[in-house]
């Protein structure tokens, strides 16, 4: 019996044919082992085209993601009336939607690999005739196709043109997606806005602001030992100077006091308890922050979303557990007020899933490092974090840092610590509209300066009620 896995590393539409953009293949259990079942009972329509069941349950509500069982409803087949929605996922025929028994396929989907199980991890998706046209673009992903990246074109700079760059960067290859076009099937999956903003700002409510260009970088690499984690490019963002020496418009540093880069910004943290700590007490204001906000339409089919991350910082080993915590958070909400960004589940409108975490509770923070139960911010003050430091350069308590500082080479943080890359995951609403805000910022003051690098946002198929992060190993 068949899984369905997919390889979504950043998708998009090239020259009106279905493109994946980026390499990585994703298997969907890796977070959730939901074992195959049976073939499924009657289901609330089901998936017709799903090749095997995920749960006894069958239909829709299965908790395997999108292979759930043989489809149907308890009176049999799904019956295709015209001019009418049948699979409640917000697409009639005539507005695009080329499967209206399955509500997994319309123009707000992502194109999906249809793959035996785990066999995505090797690159071994099924033959083509078990491929699906998930967005009804008449066309579908084949087997063995090299999937090109969406940021192939973007090249290392002095400055990002546009913010969108930016999104397009860490793997959403669809920008500039409109609201509420007139042409419903051209209500896809994307990026709606995207804009450098302020700190202090309410997200999405900033003015898209000029920046100073060593904000953000769009990066093949930084150093000898970070890379791609999908397509060529990554987005980093950074306190100081969002370069490596040698790369375009690098400003010299050093990771002592007086001696970084200073923007000069007394940045403030919107009304809300944003992330400030982790497992040492204390955190003075921000500043020299940089952010960016997003607003994006996730696909119709994806149950959960996800990005990888990786943290430098000059503060470790001296200014570890002190008010000098700096700090990097990925902060996501879903929004209200467009009845058209959810799919119809019964009749109803599905709600946009909440993230219940530490942080704001409008604007949860997503990025967390690995400290067991407990769920700490990305930043200094977090004693379980750091895996990438100078040989006895051991701030105590950080048992994690064991020495191994290759991948500081080449980055300006040498003698000082990274975390490896993580990956992290959380629960989204299909169709649904979500805010975003990826920010950077020293605390207290402006000295000794970290850099995040982001990359890889992908979109899967199956997806918990909690948010989940994992150490992951450098691509191949």
């Amino acid at each position: 019996m068949n899984n369905i896995l997919i390889a979504l590393g950043g998708v998009c539409l090239l020259g009106g044919l279905a493109a994946a953009c980026g390499d990585s293949k994703v298997d969907t259990n890796q977070f959730e082992n939901t074992p195959p079942g049976g073939g499924g009972g009657p289901g609330a329509g089901g998936f017709a085209t799903s090749p095997g069941g995920a749960t006894s349950g069958g239909g829709t509500t299965g908790s395997g993601g999108f292979v759930s069982g043989g489809g149907g409803t308890s009176q049999g087949a799904c019956v295709d009336a015209p001019g009418v929605d049948d699979d409640l996922d917000g697409w009639t025929e005539a507005e695009g939607d080329c499967n209206d028994c399955n509500p997994g396929m319309n123009p707000g989907a992502i194109e999906t690999l249809n793959c035996e199980q785990n066999d995505c991890t090797k690159g071994n998706p099924l033959p083509d005739a078990d491929q699906v046209d998930e967005d009804c673009d008449g066309a579908v992903l084949k087997a063995g196709e090299k999937l090109p990246a969406c940021d192939d074109d973007l090249l290392s700079k002095p400055s990002i043109d546009s913010a969108f760059d930016a999104a397009r960067a860490i793997g959403l290859c669809n920008v500039k997606v409109e609201a509420t076009p007139a042409d419903k099937k051209a209500r896809t999956w994307g990026v709606l806005e995207a804009k450098f903003v302020r700190l202090g700002a309410s997200v999405l409510s900033g003015q898209d602001t000029p920046y100073q260009k060593t904000e953000f970088g769009i990066l093949p690499s930084f150093g000898g030992g970070s890379k791609a984690q999908e397509g060529k490019m990554f987005l980093a963002l950074s306190s100081g100077v969002a370069r490596a020496p040698g790369q375009p418009d690098f400003l010299p540093f050093a990771c002592e006091i007086d001696e970084s880069i200073s923007k000069g910004t007394n940045d403030k943290f919107p009304a809300g308890q944003w992330p400030k700590q982790g497992t040492c007490p204390g955190a003075g204001d921000p500043k020299d922050a940089a952010a960016l906000d997003l607003k994006v339409r996730v696909p119709t089919n994806a149950k959960s979303m996800g990005f990888r991350m990786r943290f430098f910082s000059c503060e470790y080993p001296i200014y570890t557990c002190s008010s000098f915590n700096d700090v990097f958070a990925v902060l996501v909400a879903p929004l209200g007020g467009d009845a058209s960004n959810t799919i119809l589940e019964g009749g109803a409108r599905k709600p946009a899933a909440h993230v219940l975490d530490q942080g704001d509770p409008m604007y949860p923070n997503v990025a967390f490092e690995i400290a067991g139960t407990k769920k700490n911010v990305i930043g200094v003050n977090n004693q379980s974090f750091f895996t990438v430091c100078k040989p006895n350069a051991l701030a105590p308590g950080y048992t994690k840092c064991t020495g191994n500082d290759g991948d500081l080479g080449g980055t300006n943080f040498e003698g000082h610590a990274a975390s490896a890359w993580l990956e992290t995951r959380y629960p989204v609403t299909g169709g649904g509209l979500y805010a975003m805000r990826i920010a950077i910022w020293d605390s207290s003051d402006s000295e000794l300066d970290s850099t995040a690098l982001m990359d890889a946002v992908t979109f899967y198929a199956d997806g918990g009620t909690k948010v989940e992060t994992v150490i992951v190993p450098d691509p191949e």
